[in-house]
């Protein structure tokens, strides 16, 4: 399926910036942080996750600060379909932040489907939706535990929403009870037009990168 056949099929708009809209609000927060004397987490037991090819997961690297890195991009195709986010590879446990101030929806409609605005789903794994101010929805997923937010909550700017997991179908566990899959961030943002199958996503990788390059995902030296 081509970028166009995606689009036409879902309603989707894939421009920056949709016609006749202001855009998501302003972000001051990149969505992964590391803090100062950060550690990995080690939810299975079986030390930092390795990739196939056993070298250390990208992000994971303690040399490096733990820095972040991109993975999954906008818009790329995956498979039959494309794919409307952006993934931010990370070490398992590095903070989830807020980019802006944003209200947890206490319904939120998924490919047809109401759901719950923070929980448990089998592809996501752990997510949460938060909505800002211009009524956009970020949406945060695989999150290593199931985020200590309640529905119709006010998150602040900068606020922890959670930690870099590898939940849902970031990860499968083998014949030798090890769970393999790089820790990352599923970040994606978007607007229901309350029409079936109609929405706009917003490419979220321009709107934080300006944070990213500033080093807004470490602690200050």
């Amino acid at each position: 399926m081509t970028r166009g056949e995606y689009v036409r099929a879902r309603g989707y708009d894939p421009r920056i910036i949709p016609t006749g809209d202001a855009g998501p609000a302003p972000v001051t927060a990149f969505p992964v942080f590391i803090p100062a004397g950060f550690e990995p987490s080690d939810s299975d037991g079986d030390g930092p996750d390795l990739r196939w090819d056993r070298k250390r997961c990208p992000g994971q690297d303690p040399f490096d600060g733990y820095r972040p890195r991109w993975g999954g991009g906008f818009f790329q195709p995956r498979g039959k379909r494309l794919h409307a986010a952006v993934d931010i590879m990370a070490a398992e446990g590095a903070s989830v932040l807020a980019p802006s101030a944003g209200t947890i929806p206490k319904v939120v409609r998924v490919s047809g489907e109401k759901r719950p605005g923070v929980g448990t789903s089998t592809k996501g794994g752990n997510y949460l939706f938060l909505v800002d101010a211009h009524g956009w929805e970020w949406y945060f997923s695989h999150l290593r535990d199931e985020p200590e937010w309640d529905p119709g909550g006010i998150a602040p700017a900068g606020s922890i929403l959670g930690n870099i997991g590898r939940t849902g179908n970031a990860s499968r566990r083998y014949g030798d009870g090890a769970i393999r899959g790089c820790p990352h961030l599923h970040l994606r943002l978007g607007k229901q037009l309350w029409h079936p199958g109609l929405a706009k996503k917003y490419d979220v990788q321009t709107l934080i990168r300006p944070l990213y390059d500033a080093g807004g995902w470490r602690a200050p030296d």
